[in-house]
C-alpha cells in the first residue's frame, strides 16, 4: 500500500482515503477499537 505521502505525490490522495476509512471500518466492525 502507498504512504500518505506517497499518494500525495502521486495524486492518489482520493484512493488513498477510501481505502484508509474502508480499513478502518473493517477494523471497528472487529471491535478492534473498542476498549
Amino acid at each position: 500500500m502507498l504512504s500518505y505521502g506517497q499518494a500525495m505525490r502521486s495524486g492518489e490522495r482520493d484512493w488513498w482515503e477510501k481505502t484508509m476509512q474502508k480499513e478502518i471500518r473493517r477494523l471497528e466492525a472487529n471491535d478492534v477499537w473498542k476498549i
